[in-house]
């Protein structure tokens, strides 16, 4: 009888301590680059050294091309511009300048030496539209209008799930 009442008991503040834990939330604020690294001839160039380098701040990632040419830096900071340089491999540096980096997803790139060989090419275009760089939230008049604040603090919209 005793064995019955500490299982029930247990079982009791298990499920209090389930109910009673609050949501956990996380929230990514980093971004990602992976890319691979191309020869002249098309292949993959394995071994490269490949560093991306925030250009306002310095901050610096590196990374290693694996057998398929691929390289991957995490942990990066969003926005931007950055600039990513390959070298290594018997070839020499080359780089791509104004790479953006978008919160919680990964941006693509290649480094293609074959592209090297032409001479010039002029490319214009207007931009296709603003990346989101964190999290944001658009409140409208009425939204504002309605939310009861005795102080007409700012903060009380921000604590609101609208």
């Amino acid at each position: 009888m005793k064995l019955m009442k500490r299982l029930a008991g247990g079982a009791a503040v298990s499920l209090l301590a389930m109910a009673a834990a609050g949501a956990v939330y996380a929230q990514e604020t980093t971004s990602a680059v992976r890319g691979e690294v191309l020869g002249p001839d098309g292949k993959p160039v394995v071994g490269a050294s490949v560093t991306v380098v925030h250009t306002p701040s310095g901050t610096r990632a590196t990374a290693v091309t694996n057998e398929e040419g691929v390289f991957d830096a995490r942990n990066l900071r969003v926005g931007g511009p950055y600039t990513i340089t390959a070298s290594g491999g018997g070839l020499e540096s080359k780089s791509i300048e104004g790479v953006m980096l978008t919160v919680g997803e990964t941006e693509r790139v290649t480094i293609d030496y074959a592209a090297a060989a032409l001479t010039e090419v002029a490319v214009t275009a207007s931009r296709v539209g603003e990346r989101e760089t964190g999290p944001k939230t658009v409140l409208g008049r009425e939204a504002v209008a309605s939310v009861a604040s005795v102080t007409r603090d700012i903060r009380d919209l921000a604590r609101r799930d609208i």
